[in-house]
């Protein structure tokens, strides 16, 4: 690391001593070979794979701290605790119009195993059409079900239920799953479903969704009880610095640094319109500017929303955004920070005049097909062109429809869950989405397995009434929804001409060493959780890396 001046040298020795992260040396080096912005759920699969070679070195950049010892992060009922407090970015949008001009938050992990300490822990993997898509639909080589799964499997070790949890409804195909990986998935020792289980499985099926033994095979259609990202026998959260990081965390090879904030790419120069970097310009924990020098590649896996902040911020991105911060343009990116597809939530709210003992950690994906029968396809020219006017023409009439078409075959072949949200929340065309799933969700309340035994609370029928109109609901869902944290496609891996910014390697477009590897590459939003994918991805990346230097 070249410190730009000579009185920090002491000072940030002593914060690597004192960052309960390194025990075995002290030793500040003059260049890394690889610099990691961001210390979360990609970033350290990276740091550990490529601190795998002994002779390459690794710096990891991390706003946050160790949460190791946080019991609002390790505890597996602990969900909730870790939101809106310190090691939470608690990013907030501008007033939304769709929203009735409501502020909407967003929760992102501020700590070492970003976003994987404090979400729901879900272990739930995406659709096989949709990681296809990636592939077939928008050119992405080598991206698709059959390539990605193996690392699917690689980042895992299952943890196969006990009998006792088998009778309380957990199930698994043991052909889908890892058993040697470094993320423990399974099931809590007092996972404990009550009457309540078989209520509601009833109920799904009386809708016509079958229970699934296993939907991490990539077929995720059906309801089961899901694994989760944790460590059984510890009774912990697993999260990316669990892991990946502390069981490695004595290699010399690599050093994270905590409490320090990436805050643009320090570039070395350029050959014509191909970009290098140098380096990261950084805010250390004594709040001074330093860079962090890169021999051979900047890795950003700073987040959906922080990525292309950075990018941005590096002068990537649309010139005309950058003008307006008064950034000097370097490479002309205009998708850069467009394309935010996320999943909205709308909460339900149910009283029982009945017992209950136990909970129903249980998961459901229904085909959009049986709920919304019509995809209205040939609305989606329109969408299109509201959708790329929304957001200045960063991507065009022509390449929004081309990947709303892609999105419409998806729903097509029955993939769950493909609702998405488009730029600043215009959610141009998916309110008729939405407004179905929520008919659906009371109809399921309504089954004949629950309806005696529950009364709707939220929203209630004063303030959605039995047989409200479209209007009606849709006017409920704009006052209420909320995001689920699933944030992708900002710093998309796709065509420039579609609005993209990484290619298949994960390079971005016009640099010769910059990659982006977190959610922000995803094209289109998917089902399941995010975490499962994106260990999947990182690994997946890991690799393409090794390769390319000779490493593997």
């Amino acid at each position: 690391m070249l410190l730009t001046k000579n009185s920090s040298v002491c000072s940030l020795v002593s914060h690597i001593i004192l960052g309960y992260l390194f025990t075995s040396h002290n030793i500040i080096v003059s260049a890394y070979d690889f610099v990691i912005i961001g210390g979360g759920t990609s970033g350290l699969v990276i740091a550990n794979r490529l601190s795998e070679i002994p002779n390459i070195t690794i710096a990891v950049i991390e706003a946050g701290f160790s949460v190791l010892n946080n019991t609002n992060v390790s505890s597996v009922d602990g969900f909730t605790l870790g939101l809106n407090t310190a090691i939470d970015w608690q990013y907030a949008t501008t007033s939304q119009t769709y929203a009735g001009g409501r502020i909407l938050g967003y929760n992102a992990g501020k700590a070492l195993g970003g976003t994987s300490t404090i979400n729901g822990m879900t272990y739930v993997r995406a659709a096989l059409q949709q990681i296809d898509s990636w592939q077939v639909g928008l050119g992405n080589t080598g991206w698709n079900w059959s390539t990605l799964y193996p690392y699917y499997k690689k980042s895992e070790s299952f943890t196969i239920p006990t009998p006792a949890q088998t009778a309380a409804g957990a199930s698994y195909i043991p052909a889908f799953h890892g058993q040697n990986g470094p993320l423990k998935v399974g099931y809590a020792y007092d996972l404990n479903n009550g009457t309540l289980f078989s209520q509601v499985g009833r109920a799904w099926e009386s809708l016509g969704v079958k229970r699934s033994r296993d939907i991490n095979g990539g077929n995720v259609t059906g309801h089961m009880v899901g694994p989760s990202t944790l460590d059984r026998e510890k009774n912990v959260r697993e999260d990316a610095a669990r892991a990946y990081y502390y069981p490695v965390q004595g290699r010399p090879n690599l050093h994270v640094f905590l409490n320090t904030t990436a805050r643009r790419i320090a570039w070395a120069g350029n050959l014509g319109a191909t970009y290098t970097a140098g380096g990261v310009e950084v805010l250390n924990s004594n709040g001074e500017i330093e860079i962090i020098n890169a021999t051979k590649e900047v890795i950003v896996s700073a987040g959906s929303l922080r990525s292309p902040a950075i990018l941005e911020l590096s002068g990537i991105g649309n010139p005309i955004i950058l003008q307006k911060y008064g950034i000097p343009t370097k490479i002309i990116l205009p998708g850069v920070g467009e394309n935010l597809q996320d999943q909205p939530n709308n909460a339900f709210a149910y009283e029982s005049n009945s017992t209950y003992n136990g909970t129903v950690p249980y998961v459901t994906y229904a085909p959009l097909s049986s709920i919304l029968p019509s995809v209205p396809a040939a609305n989606l020219s329109t969408w299109a062109s509201s959708i790329s006017a929304a957001i200045n023409g960063s991507i065009s009439p022509g390449a929004m429809n081309y990947l709303l078409t892609i999105q419409n075959d998806l729903i097509n072949q029955n993939v769950p869950d493909i609702e998405v949200i488009f730029g600043n929340t215009v959610n141009t065309g998916s309110g008729p989405v939405q407004v179905a799933i929520a008919k659906w969700t009371r109809k399921f309340w309504a089954a004949k397995a629950l309806a005696s035994a529950f009364l709707e609370m939220s929203p209630g029928y004063s303030v959605v009434p039995k047989n409200a109109t479209d209007s009606q609901w849709e006017t409920w869902i704009k006052s209420t929804f909320g995001s689920n944290n699933h944030p992708v496609g900002t710093c998309s891996m796709q065509g420039i001409a579609s609005g993209g910014v990484v290619d298949s390697n994960l390079k971005v477009y016009r640099t010769s060493n910059v990659r982006v590897v977190d959610a922000s590459i995803l094209p289109h939003q998917l089902s399941g959780h995010l975490t499962s994918t994106l260990y999947a991805v990182a690994e997946k990346a890991s690799d393409i890396i090794k390769n390319m230097y000779g490493f593997a």
